[in-house]
């Protein structure tokens, strides 16, 4: 294990990305902390909702691997990450989506607000990560972008709609 973290070039970048990913799974409807009624939101909101919630928790978990090996692009993805963190926590915090007749528990308000903290220091990161590279000289910046194999792929599509299934499933029968 100690290896493994001697490798890692963005500890705090991947720390965040992997910080703010893990915040937001805890948030899955029906769970310990997210038990607020949805049952009178339209399916197909909560469909699109929980698609675009997976996505992002998906994201950074992807992401955090690319930041843990210095690629570049992960500056500017960990900075977009972060504001979209951002909206998703306000959103739900000035009670503008979604909204719900169930009063926001005490751990979801910690969480959320833990979530607002965490994606504002992945932003301030990803900020310092773009000043390095553009610190850097030319010949040492790498752009390099491994793709990733159709198999990992399909486990990652299978994997999320999954997630969305689940989540707006447990999001409907919240009510019942």
């Amino acid at each position: 294990m100690p290896s493994f973290f001697n490798k890692l070039q963005n500890r705090k970048l991947t720390f965040y990305l992997i910080l703010n990913a893990l915040l937001l799974i805890s948030l899955i409807p029906g769970g310990p902390i997210e038990n607020r009624d949805f049952s009178h939101i339209p399916a197909i909101y909560l469909i699109a909702f929980n698609g675009v919630l997976t996505a992002l928790g998906m994201s950074s978990l992807l992401v955090a691997p690319l930041a843990s090996q210095n690629y570049t692009v992960v500056a500017k993805v960990s900075k977009i990450i972060a504001l979209a963190y951002l909206a998703v926590y306000v959103l739900d915090l000035f009670a503008i989506f979604p909204q719900t007749p169930s009063p926001m528990p005490w751990p979801l308000l910690c969480i959320e607000l833990l979530g607002c903290l965490a994606a504002g220091l992945l932003y301030i990161e990803g900020c310092c990560y773009e000043k390095r590279i553009m610190a850097m000289s030319a010949t040492k910046k790498k752009t390099l972008f491994k793709s990733l194999s159709p198999l990992s792929i399909l486990l990652m599509v299978l994997v999320a709609n999954g997630i969305v299934i689940f989540s707006t499933y447990s999001a409907i029968h919240s009510g019942t």
